[in-house]
């Protein structure tokens, strides 16, 4: 026996899959192909990705965008309440019977075409007309804590969009991760959320990065995007998969530089002991290990 009286449980793609099939709004317009790079965590190879990208001086990748405020995650989040009950059909205002003084009107809701509309136009004044005015003809951005969801988004708010999900072996990734943080004496441990959330084990990275990597493989047919390794851009293989899925020529001199970062910090390693320790492997076995062995990651890196 069901229990009819149980709450619907909302999601973002729970939303926009009500939002479309009880309103059918209007697509929004192309956008010249915006460029999303959505890792599966930090240390992962989302900057490298970047600097690739912009080296064909056509595209601007902003790069974590005011990350704490979570500009993406929280409007995605706001058309999670929409089901079959919510918003009522009454509550939306029809334009050619506008609320008026003697009806009631305690409840008059825009048309969710004018919902996504104004979260295009937020996006458009803050992304497009800022690398507009830099003289780019195209802009992208590249995040560390979105998730398959937020790609369903932004493809519902710009649909020629184009997305790389990036991925690397999360043994590595942690490992860097801690390492940065170990060198740098100013350094705090980066918020998954903020401000509540900070990322200070392997166990807790291992977590994010299953979560995240799992929903790009869900999600990346419906959004048609491409999942690429971190390793295969390093190697140079995967670099003509992503040309392919950002429309972008890139120098592959790119791959031979380093700029900024841990680069630049080599002599900060000296004497620091490079090398995962039992406690975090076995932390990153339990929470990321069999997703990372479906996807060839075994352990970390020989001379990771």
């Amino acid at each position: 026996m069901t229990d009819d009286s149980a709450s619907p449980v909302h999601t973002i793609a729970s939303g926009i899959a009500t939002l479309n099939r009880r309103f059918d709004p209007a697509p929004l317009p192309d956008a010249n192909a915006p460029v999303f790079v959505l890792a599966s965590a930090w240390r992962s190879g989302s900057t490298l990705v970047q600097r690739l990208l912009v080296s064909s001086s056509q595209l601007l990748m902003w790069g974590e965008p005011y990350d704490h405020c979570s500009l993406i995650r929280r409007l995605a989040d706001s058309l999670s309440p929409f089901d079959d009950r919510w918003p009522p059909d009454p509550y939306i205002v029809d334009p050619d019977d506008p609320p008026s003084a003697d009806k009631w009107i305690a409840n008059a809701y825009p048309d969710p075409h004018y919902l996504l509309g104004a979260h295009r136009a937020f996006f458009d004044r803050l992304f497009t007309d800022a690398a507009t005015e830099a003289g780019y003809t195209r802009w992208g951005l590249k995040g560390v804590r979105l998730n398959g969801e937020h790609a369903r988004y932004l493809k519902l708010i710009y649909p020629d969009a184009r997305f790389v999900f990036l991925h690397r072996n999360p043994y590595d990734a942690f490992l860097s991760y801690r390492l940065l943080h170990d060198i740098r004496s100013h350094s705090y441990w980066w918020y998954h959320r903020w401000p509540d959330e900070q990322v200070e084990t392997a166990g807790h990275f291992g977590e994010i990065w299953t979560r995240l990597t799992g929903s790009f493989l869900d999600v990346v047919d419906d959004v048609d995007g491409t999942v690429i390794a971190y390793e295969d851009i390093v190697r140079g293989a995967g670099v003509d998969r992503l040309e392919r899925a950002t429309g972008i020529t890139i120098d592959r001199d790119i791959l031979a530089k380093r700029v900024g970062g841990t680069g630049q910090q080599r002599g900060q390693w000296d004497g620091v002991d490079r090398t995962l320790r039992a406690e975090e492997i076995g932390q990153l076995q339990a929470s990321a290990g069999r997703l990372a062995r479906s996807l060839g990651y075994v352990g970390p890196s020989e001379g990771s």
